[in-house]
């Protein structure tokens, strides 16, 4: 009889021995797959990359996982461990690869940290991701939060190489304390660190032992709307420190701020702002000397901004930002305008050399001091920016007067107006220079042609002279941005009028002009810089506003007459 039982089995064999046939093909199926894998692997090992030793492979895998944008996305480890099991088992075993938590997702930011084993770790925290805000009204049914992992991640402190915690209003008074209390650890291999405030009163406290006073490797340092003890805080190898605050609640002492400073001797970069009033200023023991200084932003009221910039000894090659504010209580009074003045006068004395170009905008004044041999480039940073912000436009005139008169402008050779100024002003500051030989306007005042025109009776200098000529030395205007359209007979409307006829009156002066530079004004008409020709030798003119009557006609021209957006008159 033949053996039925060592037949395949078919579709009208028994249940048993269908099943034993599946198992048996399956058995087959997965000897093959192995076998197949086994020689894709054999085949992986022929090829030129293969050659790579672990260490180049594990370099080129890092320098992938710092080019592949946007940064929340982690398809970079698609491309590296999910290729071949030999990159796979490289990435695996290179701990750096995976020391950048993803805490936007919090399951792979458990494992990356359990991957980094022992590697210095970037923490970029900025609170919850989106999903993970219905945390607290769903329960355990979602991922573990971010935070969790944040907590874990900074219990290692002691290998975190770069901290940005940038926490948001998920973050509850709990909590907060907390994760405050991990910073009080030694962060020996730290070097650079964010720590930022989002405003919210259980954040409103002083650090007291920001990581145990031990990170001497720490560069880079930005606090916001955060106190430290200064007493109990000395960062002797920073390189750029940002210090701002913003709750009045948080501040302490400044002078223990400027002393804290005098231990920053490799300090290259400072900014600070929003820092206490006049009225809590205690002197400090001595002055903070940051000898090797390259930037100083200031941003806070003019008081503190003057008290901070006496109390400070930097290199004169320093380029120095301020942005100030009168207090309240000064703005009614003489105080502010005074502190300005001092300030601006403080600054002046401390240039490394003269100032040759200036630029004055409504409330900002910015001096260039390229050395002499070196032309003026209108594009280089300038090197002390002071502007005064917050204040009513009545007050601009005073201001300007307090940042322009204590400003040392004997050699001034270059001056940008982007702002009215009155002709007073105008003839007072700039009328008496010597050396004043390129002006460019980009706010055309009725004030500025005056203050240009030599039949306006002078008021003194600030010498005391008086002389019945002013701007001797201008031989180039420049005006940028005019409206040439006539809009009436008044003269403080009639542009190309009235600037035909300054030009005219320095010409009969013999203060001829030798170039007149028009850039990106509107409605310029050929036969006006045709008359202004007449005048001035040389006019340089972009003709982005050839404004004729036939373009006039085209712009008006059309279907129907109505406001844009709208089918009717209204």
């Amino acid at each position: 009889m033949p053996d039925h039982d060592n037949r395949e089995p078919s579709a009208f064999s028994s249940l048993t021995a269908r099943e034993a046939g599946y198992a048996r093909i399956q058995k087959e199926i997965a000897a093959l797959n192995e076998l197949a894998r086994s020689w894709r692997q054999r085949h992986n090992e022929l090829s030129l990359i293969h050659r790579l030793p672990p260490e180049i492979l594990s370099t080129i895998f890092s320098y992938i996982t710092l080019i592949h944008l946007p940064r929340t996305s982690l398809q970079w480890i698609q491309c590296i461990s999910h290729i071949c099991s030999h990159w796979r088992r490289i990435a695996l075993t290179c701990p750096s690869l995976w020391a950048d938590i993803p805490f936007h997702n919090p399951r792979w930011a458990r494992e990356m940290l359990r991957r980094s084993k022992k590697a210095p770790l970037t923490i970029a925290y900025t609170g919850e991701p989106q999903y993970s805000r219905l945390i607290h009204h769903l329960g355990p049914c979602l991922p573990e939060s971010a935070t969790s992992v944040l907590k874990d991640a900074l219990a290692e402190l002691w290998r975190v190489k770069s901290l940005r915690l940038l926490p948001d209003s998920l973050m509850d008074e709990e909590l907060a304390e907390e994760v405050i209390g991990l910073l009080d650890s030694p962060a020996p291999f730290l070097e650079s660190c964010h720590l930022w405030d989002p405003g919210f009163i259980h954040w409103q406290r002083s650090i007291q032992h920001l990581f145990a006073g031990d990170c001497p490797r720490l560069r880079q340092l930005t606090i916001e709307n955060l106190s430290l003890n200064w007493e109990g805080h000395i960062f002797t190898n920073l390189r750029s420190f940002r210090f701002s605050q913003s709750s009045i609640a948080n501040q302490g002492s400044i002078a223990k701020l400027v002393g804290a400073l005098s231990f920053m001797h490799h300090l290259e970069s400072l900014q600070l702002s929003n820092l206490l009033d006049s009225s809590l200023f205690i002197p400090p023991v001595n002055p903070a000397n940051l000898p090797v200084l390259q930037e100083l932003s200031l941003e806070s009221d003019v008081s503190t901004c003057l008290y901070i910039s006496n109390h400070i000894i930097y290199p004169s090659t320093a380029r120095v930002s301020i942005v100030c504010s009168i207090l309240e209580s000064e703005k009614n009074t003489m105080a502010g305008l005074e502190f300005i003045q001092k300030l601006t006068a403080h600054l002046g004395a401390m240039l490394p050399r003269p100032i040759r170009a200036l630029t004055v905008r409504q409330g900002e004044i910015m001096l260039h001091t390229p050395p002499a041999d070196e032309p003026i480039d209108q594009y280089s940073p300038p090197q002390v920016k002071i502007r005064v912000a917050g204040t009513h436009d009545l007050t601009y005139k005073s201001i300007a007067r307090c940042l322009l008169l204590p400003t040392p402008l004997r050699h001034l050779e270059q001056l940008r107006i982007n702002c009215h100024l009155e002709r007073d002003t105008c003839v007072a500051i700039f009328g008496g220079l010597d050396r004043l030989k390129h002006i460019i306007n980009s706010a055309y005042s009725f004030d500025f042609l005056q203050a240009l025109s030599p039949e306006i009776t002078p008021h003194p200098t600030r010498s005391g002279k008086r002389s019945s000529v002013r701007f001797r030395a201008l031989r180039r205007l420049g005006i940028n941005g005019w409206d040439f359209q006539d809009y009436g007979t008044h003269p403080t409307k009639a542009c190309v009028r009235r600037l035909e006829q300054c030009l005219r009156e320095r010409s009969k002066a013999r203060m001829n002009l030798e170039q007149l530079d028009i850039s990106d004004c509107v409605h310029v008409h050929k036969y006006e810089v045709d008359s202004l020709s007449f005048i001035v030798d040389n006019v340089e003119w972009d003709e982005q506003g050839n404004f004729t009557e036939e373009s006039d006609s085209e712009l008006y021209a059309s279907e129907y007459d109505g406001f844009f957006g709208h089918d009717r008159w209204y």
